[in-house]
């Protein structure tokens, strides 16, 4: 019989180990990498809605937070990275935006608002609210009461 060494194991379950330690921005439970609670919960057409997975992320200057429910509908916020607290107009051609998304049914954000509560140190937490318009037949939806916490 052939003796199998335990050196090729050994080196299949470091690199296992290896490959399985990488750094990731998402988080699919509400604990981020930088141990930040993350939470997006709204009201959208009347019914509530809470997010079950959470992404944030700096791109090219903006803030892109998402939030997932179970449903698989989802919810983008884009926030400029300069933002200070306050209140913004947000849609149509302000550089606030949001958009909601459930299968290929997509809309955004048309007139509403985003409030920045607190930013710094790679946390955003604020509310936002508004009309959102589906892109395809004009319809409008409601989304009120937002909140949101993420790490980016």
């Amino acid at each position: 019989m052939k003796k199998i060494s335990g050196l090729p194991i050994l080196v299949f379950l470091c690199a296992g180990i290896l490959v399985s330690c990488t750094k990731t921005t998402s988080s699919t439970s509400n604990v981020t990498p930088n141990n930040v609670q993350s939470s997006m919960t709204a009201t959208v057409g009347g019914n509530a809605w809470k997010a079950t997975n959470y992404s944030g992320t700096n791109i090219s200057g903006t803030l892109q937070i998402e939030g997932a429910a179970a449903d698989g509908s989802q919810i983008t916020l884009g926030i400029p990275a300069t933002s200070k607290t306050g209140s913004f107009a947000a849609g149509g051609t302000n550089p606030y935006q949001a958009t909601y998304q459930l299968g290929v049914t997509y809309y955004s954000l048309s007139t509403g608002t985003i409030t920045i509560t607190s930013i710094g140190n790679n946390v955003v937490s604020g509310k936002f609210s508004g009309t959102f318009t589906n892109t395809t037949t004009n319809a409008t939806l409601a989304i009120t009461g937002g909140a949101f916490t993420s790490s980016y």
